[in-house]
């Protein structure tokens, strides 16, 4: 997640750091319900960090 110390004209792009993709992967997968993908997303996670 970006911060207020974040510049302006990079508030809107995406992290890029690997672990931090698979976090947001596994928060969409739990809004769609899908249990099994949010683990797998997290478990990347942790591992990736």
């Amino acid at each position: 997640m970006r911060t207020r110390s974040t510049a302006p004209a990079m508030a809107g792009e995406p992290m890029r750091e690997p672990h931090l993709a698979a976090i947001t992967a596994a928060r969409e997968a739990v809004r769609r319900r899908g249990g099994r993908e949010a683990l797998r997303q997290i478990d990347q996670a942790l591992g990736a960090g």
